[in-house]
């Protein structure tokens, strides 16, 4: 064969094989936009799957909030004035938690739901002396 006869020879096989690498490139293609479709779906899946988790975590963590909320103001010394309840200290700030600590004639200051009075003790006539019991 002559140089010319193998360069006609190689050409086809030239022009084969690149055919072959375009057919290749075109399934590589294929193969990568399919991986990168189901990438994403599996992104927006887990994307999803994370903000239903974050949602439910926020609203457990609202009901305990809510929850101590409620047992906080249950105990709360302003909810107990709310109910009708006082609460008295000398003028000094000193609490009167008992008739015994109560002294004739001595004011003190009743704190109540909406706000604070000034008070004084009497001697009740029904007593022989202070001590909460008529």
């Amino acid at each position: 064969a002559t140089p010319s006869a193998a360069a006609e020879t190689a050409i086809p096989a030239v022009t084969d094989m690149l055919g072959a690498l375009i057919m290749q490139r075109r399934r590589l293609s294929i193969v990568v936009e399919r991986l990168v479709e189901s990438s994403g779906l599996e992104l927006r899946k887990v994307a999803r799957d994370m903000r239903v988790g974050s949602l439910r975590v926020v609203e457990r963590r609202r009901a305990q909030i809510a929850t101590t909320a409620g047992r906080l103001n249950a105990l709360s010394p302003l909810a107990t004035l709310e109910r009708g309840y006082a609460v008295a200290r000398t003028l000094e700030g000193k609490l009167l938690s008992s008739s015994a600590n109560f002294v004739e004639g001595e004011e003190f200051r009743l704190t109540l739901r909406d706000g604070t009075i000034t008070a004084r003790t009497e001697m009740n006539p029904f007593r022989s002396k202070l001590t909460g019991h008529a």
